[in-house]
C-alpha cells in the first residue's frame, strides 16, 4: 500500500489555541490530509471490516433460513410471518455474498458501489431500533449481535467509503464496458421505485402492511424498508457509474438476493395473501428482474470477456 500523512505542524499549533471554538478543530483535521495513491488497490481495513461484516451476515442466513419458526428465540425481533423471516435471511445471505466478495477482490472500484447502500440500510435499520425499541428482544444474545452490528456500521461504513474511493482512478480502463443508456435508464426507474417503496414502507407501516403480500408487524415493515432503500440507492450507483467492472458483483448480489427471496416464498406459500394485487406484482416483478439480470449479466460479461481475449 502507498500512502503518505502530511501535517502541517504549525498551521495546528495556531489553531489549537482556538480549541474552544467547533471550527477550529475542524481545520485541525483538514490540516491532516491523507494521500492515497490511485492505484485501485483495497486497504486494509476495508478487508478487515468485510470479514467482521461478513460474520454477522453468516449467523444471520443461517439462523433465519434454517429455522424460520424460531425468530422469538433466533433473532433479534420476533417476526410473525414464516415468509419474512424467509426473505429478511435473503439478504443476510446477499449481504455475506457481498462482503466476501470484498475481502477477495484485489480492485476498490468492482465492490466500492456496494458501500453507500449497505450504508443507508444501517442508517435506516438503528433509526428503527431505537424508534420501536420494546419490540426488540433485548434479552437475547441476538439483540446484543444486532446492536454491535448497527451501532458500528452507520458510521465505519461510510468512513472506509470515503477513505478507499480515493484509490479509485475513475477512468475506465481499454478493456472497459459501458451500460448502455436504455440500462442505465432501467436502473434508474428501478431506484426510483425502492426509494418510493421503501418511504412508504418506513414512514406508514401500518397502511401499507394492509396490502402488503404478506403480514407485516411495524419492525419488519420498516426494516423492509430500509432494504428497499439501499437497493434503491444501489441502482442508482449502477445508473451513475455504468463501468460494467463496476458493477458486476452488486448485479450478482442482486440476483442472490432474488433467488433466495423466492425460494423463501415458495417455502412459505401460504402465507400469501393471494387476493392482494401487490402480492403478485411483487413475484412477477421479482421473477422478471431476476431475469433480466441474468441474461443481461450473461450477455454482457461474455462481451468483456471476448474483449479481455482480444487484448491480449
Amino acid at each position: 500500500m502507498v500512502f503518505g500523512c502530511t501535517l502541517n505542524v504549525v498551521e495546528v499549533g495556531e489553531n489549537m489555541k482556538r480549541k474552544r471554538s467547533i471550527w477550529g478543530w475542524l481545520t485541525v483535521i483538514r490540516s491532516f490530509r491523507i494521500h492515497i495513491a490511485h492505484d485501485d488497490h483495497i486497504l486494509p481495513e476495508t478487508r478487515w471490516l468485510a470479514i467482521w461484516i461478513t460474520t454477522f451476515f453468516l449467523a444471520g442466513f443461517i439462523a433465519l433460513t434454517i429455522w424460520p419458526d424460531e425468530s422469538a428465540s433466533m433473532f433479534a425481533w420476533d417476526i410473525h410471518t414464516r415468509v419474512a423471516v424467509l426473505v429478511l435471511g435473503a439478504a443476510c445471505g446477499a449481504g455475506f455474498y457481498f462482503f466476501s466478495r470484498v475481502y477477495l477482490a484485489r480492485q476498490w472500484h468492482v465492490v466500492g458501489l456496494g458501500f453507500l447502500p449497505a450504508a443507508t440500510f444501517s442508517i435506516l435499520a438503528l433509526a428503527e431500533t431505537f424508534v420501536e425499541w420494546d419490540a426488540f428482544n433485548y434479552e437475547h444474545t441476538w439483540f446484543v449481535m444486532w446492536m454491535v452490528l448497527f451501532t458500528v456500521t452507520p458510521w465505519i461504513v461510510p468512513l472506509v467509503w470515503i477513505r478507499n474511493r480515493s484509490t479509485d482512478p475513475r477512468i475506465p480502463g481499454i478493456q472497459e464496458i459501458l451500460l448502455d443508456r436504455k440500462t442505465a435508464q432501467i436502473f434508474n426507474l428501478l431506484g426510483v421505485l425502492c426509494l418510493g417503496a421503501a418511504a412508504l414502507l418506513y414512514l406508514i407501516p401500518g397502511a401499507v402492511a394492509e396490502i402488503w403480500p404478506w403480514n407485516l408487524e411495524t419492525v419488519t415493515a420498516r426494516i423492509l424498508g430500509a432494504l428497499f432503500a439501499g437497493v434503491g440507492v444501489m441502482a442508482m450507483g449502477i445508473a451513475h457509474d455504468r463501468r460494467w467492472t463496476a458493477v458486476r458483483i452488486l448485479l450478482e448480489t442482486t440476483a442472490v438476493f432474488l433467488g433466495l427471496a423466492l425460494l423463501g416464498v415458495a417455502r412459505a406459500w401460504r402465507d400469501l395473501r393471494p387476493g392482494e394485487p401487490l402480492t403478485w406484482i411483487f413475484i412477477f416483478g421479482a421473477i422478471s428482474l431476476l431475469g433480466f439480470i441474468v441474461v443481461y449479466y450473461l450477455q454482457v460479461e461474455k462481451r468483456y470477456r471476448g474483449r479481455l481475449q482480444t487484448q491480449v
